[in-house]
């Protein structure tokens, strides 16, 4: 591969999907000095894999899943090697181990082992760099250390071994490391140190002994460290510092004694630590700031105090500080602070005071340094003009969680500078309209968790601003206007709002996330979330959570959800579609938006005027429509053009009068109308489908459905109509279906269907018809579908004849056809003596002898069935049963094995749904992968391998690989849950450990509970305790089937329960 570059020096590789090193992968980089090698999932890599390169200096393979690393000791020119987070277990398997003729790696320098599993430091690794500098074995779990291995490595300069499983170190560990200048030993569980591990490393410069419960004694350790620069100890019990061995220390540069146990320290603790510049004390016991007790440190530049006792300190405890740029004086318990304390500070460029108990504002004046300023969780309430006065540099400033009421005119406006103003968590109920005066340079505005109930226009003099949060108000309108242009982000979620006004968001050109869900809208026209047309990428909008109904002004959505909408440059996008719930016209219940069908986003009216009608205030109006009384109407979008008018169930006794010319439904089911008179339906040339059904009709002229030209469906069934007139639908050209089933029909006149050439079915069953023109079939469409079935058709020879032709000529057209029989009453009632089927055998027999005038002869034998054949046929069939519940029993209680080895098998799914997969496809991944961090050597060691690359290849999401750098992680949960076809969720101790792995349960359990579709899929890596379930999970255990790790039917079960 790299034959072709033969003069190549350095090549680096970097998250690439190499899985494997070949032999003499590298064959012909004979100048290569520099081989980097990072991200990948490297398996295998073979023994010759790095030779030849004659002149490789420096070899990293970082976190690239490495178990085994290749001998390297014929590689003598190697100086650095890193084989940093990988999967070696032990120095054995690093590829330095030489054979004992001395054949070692003479020239290495730099070994960096570090965050591997590597257990101990064996007795050859001493023998085999006698040039080694560098020694980082940080991140392991090393517990021993073999004898004098340490000491052969004299020419040590830096040793790291933090954060391992040492439980001792031996006194002598490094006693002939006498270069050594940087030394970590810190987060082992050590109990003590020996006395003399340190005090003879004279040539230390960098000492990290943090976490490891140390005490006052180790002072002792340090009165040889002249050349000191940085100390740390924290994390330990240590209760007080040395003055002593501090003045023996005057090279010192950082110090970090924090979370130790440290009650004081006075003028003379840091007097000869003149170069300090970084001093952390946070998280100790200490109450007070001494008088000038800084007074000698003039490099310091950050000071940490947090976490302490402080409850007051004097105007002078920081002087002499005038390099001092950090302060925190954070979590400690200050009520008030002297005035101008901080002013002897000119460098001072981040101060925070928050978690205090502040209720005084200290003096800011003069502090035209101070960028940051953090001021939150105290107690301050009101803020005048006068309160930020002085601080003209400042660009971060962090008021949250006090008690501010109302924002002042004019209180920022010596602040201009201003980038972030943090404001949320307080009682603000007001803003002065000039409360944010020349702010023109503020960025980002948090106003969250207030009691706002509307900003008016006082935040549109913002012209630089880009997010602003407002949830968690009261909120409950935005008008136009509102917001200034700038904008990028607006949350405004979890507020009230029932109303957005039109183009509130088209002026907004760089716009991208708008946040409207959970609050009160019951109406999103589309004109309240309309775009700019230069917004790219496209704005996402979340709208969830609202009691929305979908109406005629939520069907935009619903058409670009079909596809079916235009202008969809003018769409936001709405990313949270499958979490949003509606009501509808017909149904008060909540449901899926996604499952509602368009014809269901209606709007009702009582009166309403066509867009640019001329006379809307005039009571007779051509181009008005007014409802009927004792009707509802209901009107959709000009996009589906639905119209409809619901008038079934009113015990109406006749055709309403003004109905709307446009409807193209009209429902009059469920009245008593008897009769329709000629031209009741005169002028609506839109109707579609008319319902008359149910409504005790028993009559209708030949002019009754005169007018309704574009009618595709007449529902009369369910009445009691005794004739069908001549000629009833003529002129309906485009009617398809008739529906007269269930009436008391007994005549039909021949042309009472002529020239229906449109006319796809008929229904007449459960009439009370005899006979029928066997020609009127000639007057309507040769694909027309007849249901003829439930009459007493005539048994009389001649029409008997005829008429079982024509059903077996147009068997095909007759849905009912084993329903179409020739019945004969008995003489003395109305009783059926008998009946039978026109396509029997006899039937056809007895018109070809046409012998008699009935169809009898041959209804005596039907009767005179042997009682033996009944019986026998009957023991069969009760066996037969038997067996069968039994096979049915088996394999019910084997059910989803038997879905398994179907599918493996055959690769049959049983009870696949074809709108389901037509749904699947629209999602980019097949599944979301849910784990613990801790869990993720087996996502990439097994699971993920087998699911991508396996037999059956699956495109997976992965938090790793997939997920968006700097991205909100709760954001993108939800948005790789709703892009996955499935979320396979790996239970164990780890991920119940997780906060974010429960957070990931709960979205897809709600994604389960929203769309009535199981698309989550458990699996238990090992037995857990049940105590440490929470309740959901707890009862998703109890009621849905979920995949153990070990067992034998596992791939096969995970790949039934994935997607096509």
């Amino acid at each position: 591969m790299f034959r072709s570059l033969p003069k190549l020096m350095v090549l680096k590789i970097e998250n690439c999907q190499i899985s494997q090193l070949p032999e003499l992968a590298f064959a012909g980089l004979n100048k290569l000095e520099e081989l980097t090698i990072k991200h990948t999932s490297l398996s295998l890599i073979h023994e010759n894999s790095f030779r030849p390169l004659p002149k490789l200096r420096l070899l990293e393979l970082v976190a690239s899943g490495v178990r085994h690393m290749p001998n390297l000791c014929n590689i003598k020119t190697l100086r650095t090697l890193n084989i940093s987070h990988n999967d070696i277990s032990s120095y054995d398997k690093t590829g330095v181990r030489c054979d004992d003729s001395g054949d070692n790696i003479p020239n290495l320098e730099v070994l960096d082992v570090s965050y591997n599993s590597i257990e101990h430091i064996p007795v050859w690794f001493g023998d085999s760099f006698p040039n080694l500098k560098r020694l980082t074995s940080s991140d392991n779990n090393i517990s021993v250390i073999e004898q004098n291995t340490l000491n052969k490595l004299t020419q040590l300069m830096w040793l790291d071994l933090s954060n391992n499983s040492m439980t001792e170190f031996e006194r002598d560990v490094i006693r002939n490391c006498s270069n050594l200048q940087v030394l970590a030993l810190g987060s082992n569980p050590v109990e003590t140190l020996p006395q003399g591990i340190i005090a003879n490393h004279t040539k230390l410069s960098h000492l990290f002994l943090h976490n490891l419960s140390l005490t006052d004694n180790i002072w002792n350790e340090f009165l040889l460290l002249k050349r000191l620069g940085e100390l740390s100890l924290h994390s330990n019990r240590i209760s007080r510092i040395n003055n002593q061995v501090m003045e023996r220390m005057p090279l010192l540069i950082e110090l970090d004694l924090s979370n130790n146990s440290i009650t004081y320290f006075n003028i003379f603790t840091f007097k000869d630590q003149y170069r300090l510049r970084n001093l952390n004390l946070s998280n100790n016991l200490i109450q007070s700031i001494p008088k000038q007790a800084f007074k000698f440190v003039h490099s310091l530049k950050s000071l940490d105090l947090s976490k302490n006792n402080i409850t007051d300190f004097s105007k002078s405890a920081f002087k002499g500080l005038r390099k001092l740029k950090l302060v925190d004086l954070s979590q400690n318990s200050l009520l008030t602070l002297q005035p101008e304390v901080f002013v002897a500070l000119p460098a001072l460029r981040t101060l925070n005071l928050s978690h205090n108990t502040l209720t005084v504002y200290p003096s800011f004046h003069d502090m035209k340094s101070v960028d940051i300023l953090d001021l939150s969780h105290n107690n301050l309430s009101a803020v005048d003009i006068t309160t930020f006065y002085g601080l003209s540099a400042v660009t971060d400033l962090n008021l949250r969680h006090n008690q501010l009421d109302y924002i002042p005119h004019g209180v920022f406006q010596h602040c201009r500078k201003l980038e972030t103003l943090c404001l949320s968590d307080n009682d603000i109920r007001d803003i002065s309209a000039g409360g944010f005066l020349k702010l023109e340079n503020l960025l980002k505005l948090d106003l969250s968790f207030n009691k706002l109930t509307e900003t008016v226009t006082v935040l549109s003099n913002l012209p630089n601003l880009m997010e602003l949060d407002l949830s968690f108000n009261f909120i409950t309108k935005v008008y136009r206007g509102q917001f200034p242009d700038s904008v990028q982000k607006i949350d405004l979620s979890r507020n009230a709002i029932n109303y957005i006004a039109p183009f509130t968001f088209r002026t907004m050109h760089q716009l991208k996330n708008v946040r409207i869900d959970f609050n009160n809208l019951t109406s999103l026209p589309v004109l309240s979330v309309e775009i700019s047309r230069n917004a790219h990428p496209k704005p996402t909008f979340y709208i969830s959570a609202n009691p929305l109904s979908c109406d005629c002004s939520l069907s935009w959505l619903k058409g670009v959800m079909d596809g079916d909408a235009g202008n969809v440059d003018l769409y936001p996008n709405i990313v949270d579609i499958v979490l949003v719930l509606c009501t509808t016209v017909y149904d008060s219940d909540p449901k899926p938006f996604r499952v509602v069908p368009r014809s269901h986003f209606l709007c009702s009216y009582r009166e309403k005027c066509e867009y640019n009608c001329p006379c809307c205030g005039v009571e007779q109006c051509f181009c008005k429509y007014q409802c009927p009384e004792s009707c509802s109407c209901l009107m959709s979008d000009d996009k589906t053009n639905i119209h409809k008018v619901h008038c079934e169930n009113r015990n109406l006794t006749s055709v309403p009068e003004s109905i709307p010319k446009a409807v193209t439904e009209l429902l009059l089911d469920g009245n008593n109308i008897t009769s329709i008179p000629d031209g009741a339906f005169i002028g609506l040339d839109n109707v579609k489908t008319i319902y008359l059904n149910n409504s005790n009709v028993r009559y209708f002229g030949n002019a009754s459905f005169q007018g309704l030209n574009d009618v595709v469906d007449i529902y009369l069934n369910e009445n009691a109509l005794h004739t069908i007139p001549s000629f009833t639908f003529n002129a309906l050209n485009k009617l398809e279906r008739i529906y007269l089933n269930n009436n008391d029909i007994q005549t039909i006149k021949k042309t009472a269907f002529q020239d229906l050439l449109a006319l796809k079915l008929l229904s007449l069953a459960n009439n009370s018809i005899h006979t029928i023109p066997l020609d009127f079939v000639s007057n309507v469409s040769n694909k027309t579908i007849f249901s003829l079935g439930g009459n007493p058709w005539s048994c009389g020879l001649k029409f008997v004849c005829s008429f079982s032709d024509f059903v077996t000529t147009n068997s095909g057209r007759i849905k009912d056809i084993s329903n179409v029989k020739c019945a004969r009453k008995r003489a003395e009632s109305d009783d059926i003596q008998y009946s039978i089927s026109l396509l029997d055998e006899r039937v056809k027999k007895q018109c070809g002898l046409n012998k008699t005038e009935y169809i009898n002869s041959t209804i005596s034998k039907t009767k005179s069935i042997g009682k033996d054949i009944h019986i026998t046929a009957l023991i069969i069939i009760s066996i037969a049963t038997g067996i069968i519940a039994g096979v049915l029993l088996i394999a019910y209680w084997k059910r989803d094995l038997i879905k398994v080895w179907c599918f493996i098998k055959y690769g049959w799914r049983v009870h696949n749904n074809a709108d389901d997969e037509y749904e699947e496809i629209q999602r980019p991944f097949d599944a979301f992968l849910s784990y613990s961090n801790k869990d993720q050597k087996f996502v990439i060691d097994h699971l993920a391998p087998r699911l991508e690359h396996g037999e059956r290849k699956f495109k997976l999401c992965l938090h790793y690989r997939d997920f968006p750098v700097g991205a909100c992680i709760a954001e993108t949960i939800v948005r790789s849950i709703e892009c996955s076809k499935r979320t396979i969720m790996l239970i164990s101790d780890n991920f119940l450990q997780s906060e974010w792995c429960r957070y990931e349960f709960q979205t897809a359990h709600h994604q389960v509970l929203t769309e009535k579709k199981n698309r989550l899929i458990i699996v238990l890596l090992h037995d857990i305790n049940q105590n440490k379930l929470d309740s959901q999970l707890k009862l998703y255990f109890k009621t849905r089937t979920y995949l153990k790790f070990n067992d034998p039917w596992f791939w096969d079960k995970l790949y039934y329960a994935m997607p096509n």
